[in-house]
């Protein structure tokens, strides 16, 4: 009577609330947009401590589905993995199933209803995450071949705007472990990093590592060693030391303040045009012919 009618407005009350949270201000969804888990057939609830920032609560159970007399709870199969996101009023909204039998270690990834629907109503914030694992104990039951058994647990969230990521890499529940995550959708969680953001710093350290060091270095070392070094000493001792700086200065000494001075100092070409003109022509020509003819 009094209790169920107190409770009934409690959760009235809570929905009112829920209802009129403003998405981004005062009502977020902070939790991963996907999360992958892998599983541990080793863990058990007592392990679990999945309890950070963001998170207001937790529950892990370990139940019989066979013999209620079982006490092996470690798995050697799981042959199901269910997964329900719960909204603001604790009621499961979404539902994914995968099947098929997983083994101790395999991965699976979930991706939450805030990554597909863009349109979310207020009410159906993701308040809680659900997750059920039926499997076969290692061991009990018919034949000793195991017991069919199921993990189930909740994770509820706060919905503070601000508080990401609400998990850490390793942190366990039941018989998984988060083994990765990506950042919430900021249209639900305004202010979080983006995927982008995320990927960002992984292309940056490449390139700014390559380029800064491969050109600075390449550039700056091989241009003014040969370049500098090459032109500087090739030309001016080729120019000088030459056939056209040496034939040049040569035939006109006043044009070359160098070679001129040095191999022809002012003796040479005076004497030397002087002496073979005149002696050549004067000697040869009147010679042969004032002979030859008469």
């Amino acid at each position: 009577g009094s209790k169920t009618l107190l409770a009934g407005a409690l959760a009235l009350l809570y929905l009112i609330q829920a209802v009129e949270g403003q998405i981004g201000t005062d009502l977020c969804a902070c939790s991963p947009a996907t999360i992958t888990f892998q599983l541990g057939f080793s863990l058990t609830c007592e392990d679990s401590n999945v309890d950070g920032d963001g998170i207001e609560d937790s529950v892990c159970l370990l139940n019989n589905l066979e013999d209620p007399e079982n006490t092996n709870f470690s798995p050697q199969l799981v042959s199901s993995v269910e997964i329900s996101e719960l909204n603001q009023d604790l009621v499961p909204f979404t539902f994914t199933a995968f099947d098929g039998n997983r083994f101790d270690g395999n991965q699976f990834t979930y991706t939450s209803v805030v990554a597909i629907d863009s349109d979310l109503n207020p009410i159906n914030v993701t308040k809680g995450l659900q997750m059920t694992m039926r499997a076969l104990s290692s061991s009990g039951c018919t034949d000793n071949e195991g017991c069919s058994i199921e993990n189930v647990w909740t994770i509820l969230f706060t919905n503070e705007c601000g508080l990401f990521p609400v998990f850490e890499i390793g942190e366990t529940i039941g018989w998984s472990e988060i083994a990765g995550f990506t950042f919430p959708i900021n249209q639900y969680c305004p202010g979080n990093p983006t995927f982008q953001p995320t990927t960002a710093p992984v292309t940056p350290s490449v390139s700014p590592t390559f380029n800064p060091t491969f050109n600075p270095t390449f550039n700056p070392t091989f241009n003014p060693t040969f370049n500098p070094t090459f032109n500087p000493t090739f030309n001016p001792t080729f120019n000088p030391t030459g056939t056209v700086p040496t034939f040049n200065p040569t035939d006109r000494p006043s044009e070359v303040p160098s070679a001129s001075p040095v191999e022809e100092p002012g003796t040479a070409s005076p004497t030397f045009p002087s002496t073979s003109n005149p002696t050549t022509f004067s000697t040869s020509n009147p010679t042969t012919f004032s002979t030859s003819n008469p």
